[in-house]
C-alpha cells in the first residue's frame, strides 16, 4: 500500500459512457424539464417474510448514473446485509468472511449470517461496512444452573464492493496490522473514497504515568486504483481529544464532514472542508451558529447540504441547508410544516436538486414517532414528494425519507409499503401531475407502520 502525500495531485480518471439500466431514465434526462410527478418503484426484498424476531425490511442509501441503488435489508435468519438493486433486481453485496449475527433470544451466534452495509456508490463499487466478528463461549451460572453462551467481540471494517462481480475488499486501516472500528461513507466518480476510523493519538499519560488508551475518529481518503490511504485529523490537530468524520467527496476530491469542537466546554459538531491535495488543511464553515451542523453532500459546484441548528433554542430544532463554498452563502430550505421545526437535506445533484426529510405532523398518540415525509426541493420550492406520486402509489406508500438524487433526476429512499419498511425509486415523469383528495397524507399508514418510522433514524446514527 502507498501513502499519497499532500502535494500529490489527485487527477481525474476518464470514465466510460454507460447507457442507463432503465429506458425511462433516458427519456427524462432528455426532456431537461422539471418533473411533473414520479412513478414509485418497490425495490424488493432479501429473503422470506417476516417473524415475530426479526422484521423483513429494506432502505435505500444511495443511486448511481445508472440508477443502481444500494443499501441494506433485514430478513429471517439475517440481519443488516447491505444490498444493490440493478437489472431489476435486488442482490445481496456480501460480508466478510468472519461476521456473524447474534441472536439475543437463543444467545448463540448465527455462522454465515453475517453484518454488511452499503451506504455510497458510483458507476463500480459501493462503500460501506462489515462487522468482522470474533466468538468466544463463555459459561453463565443462573438460579436454573449453568448454561453457555456465545460472547461476541465486533469491529466495523470498512469496505468497498465491487459492484459487477459482487465481490468485498477491505479498506487498510491508519496502522497495518491493527484493525479497528472504520466505515466507508461515500465514493466519487475517480474511485475516491472517504469516511472515518478510530485512532489512538498520543494524548498524554494517565495517573501512573502510562500512556492513554483514548481512541477518536479521523477521517480518511481512500483511492481504490491506486491502494493509498489518508488519514485526516480533526482541526484541533493529531494529538485532539475530540473527532473528526467525512461524510462526502465530489470529483475533484473535495470532501465535507464533521469536526468535534469543545465551545466553552459544550461538545458542538461543526461542519468541516478539505481538499484531498491539501489534508493538512480543515476548514470550518458556519451555517446558522447553533452547536449541531450535519453535513450530508457536497455536488461538483462545492455546494454542500445536511441540516443545521441555530444558537436560538426556541427555534429550528434541525433546518435543511444549501451552502454554497465559493459564494460564501447559505440557503434555508424550510419545513413541510412551519409548525415542526425538523428538516434535514441529505443529497444535491448537479442541477441542483435537494432531497432530505422533514416533519409534517405530530405523533399519533404518546410512544409513536411524528409523521416525517421526503422532500424534494428545487426552483426555491420545498415540495412534499408524497403529492408528486399518483394516487394509487399514495394510498399505498408513504415516502418518508429521500435519501439519494442522481443527475437525471432519479430518486432513492425509504418509505412503509404494506406495513413493511421498503426502498424505492422515483422515476421523474412528464404530464397531469395527481390531484387526491388526501394526498397530505401519503396514504393510510398502520399502527405497525409507525413503529418502523422509529428505527428508521437509527442508521443515520450508525452512519455517523
Amino acid at each position: 500500500m502507498s501513502m499519497l502525500t499532500n502535494k500529490q495531485k489527485f487527477t481525474n480518471k476518464r470514465k466510460i459512457a454507460r447507457i442507463s439500466l432503465l429506458a425511462i431514465s433516458i427519456a427524462w434526462a432528455n426532456t431537461g424539464q422539471t418533473a411533473d410527478f414520479y412513478q414509485v418503484i418497490d425495490l424488493g426484498s432479501l429473503g422470506e417474510v417476516s417473524n415475530e424476531n426479526i422484521v423483513r425490511s429494506a432502505e435505500a442509501f444511495a443511486i448511481n448514473s445508472l440508477d443502481s441503488v444500494v443499501g441494506n435489508a433485514n430478513g429471517v435468519g439475517f440481519t443488516n446485509h447491505a444490498f444493490i438493486y440493478q437489472n431489476n433486481s435486488l442482490s445481496e453485496l456480501g460480508f466478510l468472511d468472519h461476521s456473524v449475527y447474534f441472536d439475543a433470544t437463543n444467545s448463540s451466534a448465527i455462522e454465515g449470517s453475517g453484518v454488511s452495509f452499503a451506504f455510497g456508490i458510483n458507476d463500480d463499487f459501493a462503500v460501506g461496512y462489515s462487522i468482522e466478528s470474533e466468538i468466544t463461549q463463555i459459561t453463565l451460572i443462573t438460579a436454573d444452573g449453568e448454561s453457555v453462551s456465545d460472547f461476541i467481540t465486533d469491529t466495523d471494517i470498512a469496505v468497498y464492493f465491487d459492484t459487477n462481480s459482487l465481490t468485498i475488499n477491505k479498506i487498510p486501516p491508519f496502522l497495518p496490522g491493527s484493525p479497528e472500528k472504520a466505515r466507508a461513507i461515500a465514493i466519487n466518480d475517480n474511485n475516491l473514497v472517504v469516511g472515518f476510523g478510530s485512532f489512538d493519538p498520543e494524548d498524554g499519560n494517565d495517573a501512573d504515568d502510562e500512556p492513554l488508551t483514548t481512541k477518536y475518529d479521523r477521517g480518511f481518503f481512500y483511492d481504490i486504483d491506486a491502494d493509498s490511504l489518508i488519514k485526516v485529523n480533526p482541526i484541533e490537530g493529531e494529538d485532539a481529544q475530540l473527532g473528526i468524520v467525512l461524510r462526502a467527496v465530489n470529483n475533484d476530491g473535495y470532501a465535507v464532514g464533521i469536526s468535534e469542537e469543545l465551545i466553552d466546554n459544550i461538545r458542538t459538531r461543526q461542519l468541516i472542508v478539505v481538499d484531498v491535495n491539501d489534508t493538512d488543511t480543515v476548514e470550518k464553515i458556519e451555517i446558522f451558529g447553533g452547536t449541531l451542523q450535519l453535513p450530508w453532500a457536497v455536488n461538483n459546484a462545492r455546494k454542500i447540504v445536511g441540516g443545521a441548528s441555530t444558537n436560538d433554542s426556541s427555534s429550528a430544532v434541525l433546518e435543511a441547508f444549501i451552502y454554497d463554498v465559493d459564494l460564501e452563502t447559505v440557503t434555508s430550505l424550510g419545513f413541510l410544516n412551519d409548525n415542526f421545526k425538523y428538516s434535514e437535506a441529505f443529497d444535491i445533484n448537479e442541477s441542483d436538486q435537494v432531497v432530505g426529510i422533514s416533519q409534517l405532523q405530530k405523533s399519533p398518540s404518546p410512544g409513536l414517532p411524528g409523521l416525517y415525509h421526503a422532500f424534494l426541493y428545487e426552483d426555491d420550492s420545498l415540495k412534499d414528494l408524497n403529492k408528486l406520486i399518483s394516487c394509487e402509489d399514495a394510498s399505498a406508500w408513504l415516502l418518508h425519507e429521500a435519501r439519494s438524487i442522481n443527475d437525471s433526476g432519479v430518486i432513492t429512499g425509504t418509505g412503509i409499503f404494506e406495513g413493511e419498511k421498503r426502498a424505492f425509486m422515483l422515476m421523474p415523469l412528464v404530464g397531469n401531475a395527481p390531484n387526491c383528495e388526501d394526498s397530505s397524507s401519503g396514504g393510510s399508514v398502520p399502527v405497525i407502520g409507525l413503529l418502523l418510522l422509529t428505527v428508521l433514524s437509527m442508521v443515520r446514527r450508525n452512519k455517523k
